[in-house]
């Protein structure tokens, strides 16, 4: 094992958000404008029971994971086009697709890790 030196642990300063404004098909990234931190919680793995007769134990499987709830702040500024799609689509009770790219790391070249997921807007204030 090699010697310890320095934490691997990658800050989020500099990551974009985006919301698509088009397709999932063919997407149009529009920047979500000023977003100051996104927090994620609940994520977890369901399970059902699986206890049979036989079991020593209480048995379970795990079935589907819950991707949880992101949390966005950010600073309101009027007419930014990601805000404006926000509230569109919140007013419009639509499932929407959303990217987080992170920056780069010392090992990558052009972008860095990229993550896209389909959300419903719970709350817009």
């Amino acid at each position: 094992m090699p010697a310890y030196t320095n934490s691997a642990a990658q800050g989020g300063l500099g990551t974009i958000v985006n919301i698509n404004t088009a397709t999932v098909a063919s997407p149009t990234w529009v920047l979500l404008g000023e977003v100051a931190s996104v927090k994620q919680t609940g994520r977890k793995a369901r399970t059902a029971e699986v206890t049979n007769l036989q079991s020593l134990a209480a048995e379970f499987i795990t079935t589907l994971v819950e991707s949880g709830t992101f949390a966005v702040d950010g600073n309101r500024v009027q007419g930014d086009p990601g805000q404006v799609a926000m509230e569109t689509n919140f007013s419009a009770l639509k499932t929407t697709q959303f990217e987080a790219i992170l920056p780069k790391t010392a090992a990558q070249t052009t972008n860095g890790d990229t993550y896209k997921f389909m959300a419903v807007i719970e709350q817009w204030d």
